[in-house]
């Protein structure tokens, strides 16, 4: 299999895999969604980080232009739209991602603010030098990190600025879990999570 065909693939799953969580498949059937949602009740622990997050976005968002990498279901472009940005985009490779970020903020009355796209991350389209900010949040173990940090030094501004937050793989404990959980993530995502190494790439 040429590296090439391996890339699509990769992405064709996580498309399929992302689609089918966030479908009503999933989100109506309350048993479903517990079992595919059952990592949930451990991201309290990441409580100190939201908010240094959150205190970051109210000093460096407001007026901005903003992209949402790989923006799930929308909700951190509804968390960021408090931060009075200039605009907001987001982008994911799953179109049920897209249509449930478009409702969503269709719901809070912010459509006229956030506006939402299927894309491939890693080879997004946007120009260079496009967005002031570029907000990732748990993305960047589902993809090719070389591509994607390229992808994202391209899309900004000289001047603008990437915040991303990521499990890391240094805890044993954390790694088992992942190996034991194979319904929470795709195949690729078991093992493909950062470290000290990859961290210095960007």
């Amino acid at each position: 299999m040429t590296h090439s065909i391996f890339l699509e693939e990769r992405k064709s799953r996580e498309r399929d895999y992302h689609n089918f969580i966030r479908g009503t498949e999933v989100q109506r059937d309350p048993p479903t969604k517990k079992h595919y949602t059952s990592n949930a009740k451990y991201y309290s622990v990441h409580g100190l980080q939201v908010q240094a997050v959150e205190q970051w976005w109210s000093e460096n968002l407001p007026g901005r232009t903003v992209l949402d990498y790989c923006c799930g279901n929308g909700k951190f472009s509804i968390d960021m739209a408090h931060h009075q940005p200039g605009r907001i985009v987001g982008i994911d490779i799953s179109d049920v991602s897209v249509t449930n970020s478009r409702s969503l903020v269709e719901q809070n009355g912010l459509s006229h603010l956030c506006e939402f796209h299927v894309m491939d991350a890693e080879e997004t389209g946007f120009a260079d030098n496009t967005f002031d900010v570029v907000n990732e949040r748990g993305v960047l173990h589902h993809l090719d990190l070389e591509r994607a940090y390229a992808e994202i030094a391209r899309i900004l501004k000289p001047e603008g600025a990437a915040i991303c937050q990521e499990a890391v793989r240094h805890n044993p404990i954390i790694q088992l879990y992942r190996r034991m959980t194979p319904h929470l993530r795709t195949a690729c995502e078991v093992d493909h999570i950062l470290g000290k190494k990859e961290i210095r790439l960007a």
